[in-house]
C-alpha cells in the first residue's frame, strides 16, 4: 500500500523552518512493513510532501490468538490492566435506556456463559441484518439509540452502536476510523469506522 500525504502551509511573513524528522511505526499490527518512506519539504512553497510504502505479510490476518482468560464471557481483567482500559471501558452514551438495554440483552443475560468471540459475532452480524446502511455527511455520530429507533445509519453509528454494546457488557472496545481504499469507485480516500 502506498501513502502519499502533501501538507501546504501559507504564511504572511517569510519563514525559517529547523530540521525535522518523521517518526514512522504501525500502531500495534505486527505484521506490517515500512518497506520506504520519504520527506521532501520546501522552503519557497512551504509543502511538506511524505510518501510511504507498507507492506502486510500476514499469511492468515484473521487468524487472532486469544488470552485464554477471555475466550468465555463473561470473563474479569486483570486489576493492573483496568487502568489502563479505563478510557475504553467508559460509556460515551447514556446506557440506561430501555430500547438500548433491550438490545444488548438479545445476546447476552447475566447468567449466560458465551463464547466472547461468538457474542461479539453476533452482535455485528445483527447490525448487518436488521440496520440500513446510509451515507451521512453530517458531523459526528447517531445517539445508539437513534440507531436502534430508526434502523439506520452510517458506519460510524453502527460502529458506536457496537462499541456501546460492548461497553455495556463491561468489554474493551474503542472506535478506529480509517481510509476505505475502494479502486472501482470515486472519490478514493473516503473514511471509514
Amino acid at each position: 500500500m502506498k501513502i502519499y500525504h502533501l501538507t501546504e502551509y501559507r504564511f504572511t511573513h517569510p519563514v525559517n523552518f529547523l530540521d525535522c524528522r518523521l517518526p514512522m511505526r504501525s500502531r500495534g499490527w505486527h505484521d506490517l512493513r515500512f518497506t520506504s518512506s520519504r520527506l521532501r519539504g520546501s522552503t519557497d512553497s512551504r509543502r511538506i510532501e511524505s510518501g510511504v510504502v507498507i507492506e502486510q505479510y500476514a499469511e492468515r490476518p484473521l487468524d487472532l490468538i486469544v488470552d485464554q482468560r477471555s475466550v468465555a464471557f463473561p470473563f474479569a481483567f486483570e486489576p493492573g490492566d483496568r487502568t489502563d482500559l479505563i478510557s475504553c471501558c467508559t460509556h460515551t452514551w447514556p446506557n440506561n435506556t430501555t430500547q438500548f438495554r433491550q438490545w444488548v440483552a438479545r445476546f447476552w443475560q447475566p447468567s449466560m456463559s458465551i463464547q466472547t468471540f461468538s457474542l461479539l459475532n453476533q452482535m455485528s452480524q445483527a447490525i448487518e441484518a436488521e440496520f440500513a446502511y446510509g451515507r451521512r455527511e453530517e458531523p459526528g455520530v447517531q445517539n445508539p439509540d437513534e440507531s436502534i429507533f430508526s434502523k439506520a445509519g452510517s458506519c460510524r453509528d453502527f460502529s458506536t452502536l457496537l462499541i456501546e454494546g460492548c461497553r455495556y457488557l463491561g468489554l474493551v472496545a474503542r472506535f478506529v476510523s480509517d481510509y476505505l481504499f475502494n479502486p472501482s469507485s470515486l472519490p478514493h480516500g473516503s473514511t471509514h469506522a
